[in-house]
Parts: structure tokens; sequence; C-alpha cells
């Protein structure tokens, strides 16, 4: 059986790395047994494609921004779809079947990063090679645990493929993190520098994503019932790290950290991978009117929340990322108007393909901005008042969008800021959900912008387990209030 699910495997695995044509060179079937592909650095690779490609059911259409912004306070979606509607009005169930993409991801990719890891070969003649492909499993495992434990809380705990416990009960939330830290230190220094990768392999795990996603972790269990008391010092040294040594940085038009010709370069530490004629995306469809600014259709499914569009500044370059308003497409002499006069993010389009289907626009987990405001966010945690340190980190981010540097800030006004510029630098990529349960306003804020939604914290504080996994596995608990 083993065997026929790795071959299976390798058969939907070809594509992730489509941008990338020489290391997408090998055709997956010519692999005829189970037994040559760990043999080879090309049938190993192969595999390891796999991995990466199991997010492909939720990261590729609209659903990962979708789940994790219309259960915010950022997005809102606006046609008739039941269990979208039960999502953004908190009444969704366990049979909610958007809810459970994520949680299938994920489990798809724990369970291919295992298989990777139990088989790899003990005597393989190239070690160098064999330790890297390690490293990258272990990120991997480490990235989807990190979205199953935030979102789903007290999952069930597998690093094992081949003995894996068949009716597995639920782990506790500290045993996932610190799995998730034992693989995400595992895996430091054993992956080059983006800087140092070869351009037919840009997209794979570097050394920097290790250290954002570390830093990130720590932040993040900080606020958990998991938290250590040094959380927000590691989460401030792992960030520090890669500010110091990755050779990261922000490009000038904050517009430019979205489009393809920037993907994989200094601002993109880690994302899920498309290519235009190959693996392409089409989350741009559900966020832009019908038609956008390049005469394109959309769906106009998802805009921004008001209170989202109303806190930018005047003067902050980022808004041109929004089309609002009244508008002329390229090539129109027409003028449109977006739907009910709302404001609509264009970060996912592709400017150079005018096919809505052939987008190559990489979907950003893990941006460089994402770690500067970590670390100003983990150093003001971690001590009484904002440092030198943390303001710089702030303004990097403040001065990209053309706004004044920001000092003199108390502790609690510093938070304040840090959460601001949060909400407008990754509005749109599936963060916000996230940043509201960390820091525990999700019931104030959604219920401030969603009138009539109810909130039910802690139940809230996590999404239910898909139901027929529950009801498949006799030794598996339903998260509380489902």
């Amino acid at each position: 059986m083993k065997k026929i699910i790795i071959i299976l495997l390798l058969s939907i695995s070809f594509g992730f790395f489509n941008s990338c044509e020489e290391f997408l060179a090998e055709d997956p079937k010519s692999f005829a047994a189970a037994e040559n592909l760990f043999n080879s650095e090309k049938g190993i690779t192969q595999v390891l494609h796999g991995v990466y490609q199991a997010g492909n059911r939720v990261y590729r259409g609209r659903y990962y921004v979708m789940m994790f912004g219309i259960t915010s306070d950022e997005i809102q979606y606006r046609n008739s779809n039941s269990s979208r509607q039960e999502m953004q009005n908190f009444v969704f169930t366990a049979q909610n079947g958007n809810l459970s993409r994520c949680w299938g991801a994920n489990v798809y990719g724990i369970s291919r990063a295992n298989m990777v890891l139990d088989y790899l070969p003990t005597d393989f003649k190239n070690q160098e090679f064999i330790s890297r492909i390690e490293a990258e499993a272990k990120f991997l495992r480490a990235w989807y645990y990190f979205s199953q434990v935030r979102a789903y809380g007290p999952a069930p705990l597998l690093t094992q493929y081949i003995d894996a416990e068949p009716f597995p009960a639920n782990s506790t939330v500290s045993e996932i993190y610190d799995q998730i830290v034992t693989d995400l230190t595992d895996a430091e220094n054993k992956l080059p520098k983006w800087t140092e990768i070869a351009d037919a392999e840009r997209g794979r795990a570097t050394d920097g994503a290790v250290k954002s996603l570390l830093a990130m972790v720590y932040l993040t269990r900080a606020t958990s019932e998991a938290a250590k008391s040094d959380d927000y010092s590691k989460a401030a040294a792992k960030a520090k790290e890669v500010i110091d040594s990755q050779g990261y940085g922000l490009w000038d038009d904050y517009n430019d950290a979205f489009l393809p010709s920037s993907e994989n370069g200094k601002e993109d530490i880690f994302s899920y991978q498309f290519a235009a004629d190959a693996i392409n995306n089409s989350i741009h469809t559900d966020f832009s009117p019908n038609p956008d600014l390049y005469g394109q259709s959309g769906y106009g499914n998802f805009y921004l929340l008001d209170e989202l569009y109303d806190s930018f500044e005047d003067g902050d370059e980022r808004t041109a990322t929004f089309l609002k308003g009244e508008y002329t497409p390229e090539g129109s002499s027409e003028v449109f108007t977006t739907p009910d006069n709302k404001a609509f993010t264009q970060k996912f389009r592709d400017p150079d393909n005018k096919n809505r289907n052939n987008h190559g626009t990489n979907l950003p987990f893990i941006r460089y901005s994402n770690v500067l405001l970590m670390y100003a966010e983990a150093l003001n945690e971690a001590n009484s008042a904002p440092s030198a340190d943390a303001f710089s980190a702030l303004n990097a981010v403040r001065e990209r969008a053309n706004l004044d540097a920001l000092s003199g800030l108390s502790k609690e006004e510093f938070r304040q800021a840090i959460r601001d510029e949060r909400y407008k630098e990754f509005h749109g990529e599936g963060i916000r959900w996230f940043d509201l349960v960390r820091w525990g306003i999700l019931e104030e804020r959604v219920e401030a912008v969603r009138p009539g939604v109810d909130v039910k914290m802690p139940m809230h504080q996590y999404f239910p387990i898909p139901q027929w996994e529950v009801d498949a596995n006799p030794n598996m608990d339903q998260n509380e209030g489902y």
C-alpha cells in the first residue's frame, strides 16, 4: 500500500516549482517502482516536491486568504455562498467544507514530510544532499504543523509515516509547539541563504526561511497556552539574525513585493510558488471587480472592510494596491465603478498576463516586512519600553509606505502602532486572523466591524476539526464548543 501511495504522490507532485525549469526537468511518471525513488537524487528531490505541493488545495485559490480574512476584521464576502456566510457570521460548524480545506492540506503536508524523513537512506553517497533534503522536510513539517496548531489547536501529532498510529489521539498544544521548535532547530543552518541558492531552485526553503519561521513561532507561542517565559526574547533574537545576516530588504515600491518579477527576491522569504503557463494562481479573480484595471473579468467576491480602508493615512502609498470607486480599464474609454463603491486589493495580480486564468503571482507567507515588524513587537514586549532598534524596524516599514517615522511612544502606544501597521501592511494575505487571536482581541475587533456577529471565546480561538475526521477516528476529540 505504501508503494502505491508513493507513486500516487509522485504523480501529483509535478509542477510545484514550474518557475524553476531545471529543477523540474524530471518526469515523475518515469519512476516506475517505489524502491527506486529514494535511490537517486532526482527521485528524492521529486518526492520532496510533493511535500511542497500538498498545500495546493488551499493555497492555489481563494481559500486560505478567505478563511483568515472573512473571519477577521479586514475582508468582507459579498455573495451568497452559505458556507462562507457561516464563516463570516461565526455560525460555522464542524461540517463546514471551506474550513476543512486547510486541515486537509496540513495533514497531507505532514504525512508527506514524514514519508520523506522515514525513507531517506542512511548510506547515501552524497550525505550533504541528504542533509539538505532532511532539513527541508523538517522545515515543511514545522510549517504545516504551525498552520495546524494555530488554526485548530490540539491536533494529533505524528512524526512517523511507516509506523504511523492509524487512530491518533489529540496532542496538547504544548507538545505540538515543542515538535515545531525541534524541527526548525534541527533544520537551522543546514540550508543555503536565498542569495546562495541556485536560480533553478528558487522557491525552496532557505536558512532565512527557517530562522524567520522560528521567530514567528516564538512570537505566537508567547501568547498561547504553551507560552514560555523567554518566547519574546527568542523571537527578537531570531528576527535579528535574519535582519543582520540574510541579505533581505524591502522593495522601494510596496506593490513590487507582489510582482512575479520580484518573486523569491529580497523581500520574499517564503511563499507558495506560482508561475504563469504552469501552476498559476486564481486568487486575484475573487479579489478583483469585473472588469478590473486591465480589462479582465473578476468575480468581485471579496472587498476590504471600510474600517481597514479608512485606517490608511493620507499619503500612504500602499493604497495604490486598491481599486476603489470610478476607474477606466486599460484599453477602454468606458468608466466603471467598483461594486458598492468598495475597495478591492490588487496584490495578487500579474500585470503582464491579460488572461485572468494565467497569473503567476506568489502567495506570500513570510515577507521581510513581517520579520521587521515581528522584531519590533518582540523587542517591545520583552522590555519595559520600545528601544531604538524597535523604532528603527517599525519605521523602515512606515517609511517605505511614505509615512513619517514614529518616536517617543510608550510601550502601550508602540504596541498599538505595531498592530495598526500590521493591519495595513499585510491586508489580504491570510495573516490578520492569527494576529487577532494571539493578541486576544478577536472578539472585540470582529464584533466592532460586523454588527450582529457573536464571537464566542474561548471557543472561537480555534476552528472546528472537520467532523468527518472526528467520526473516522474513535480516539480524536472535537474542539470545545463544536
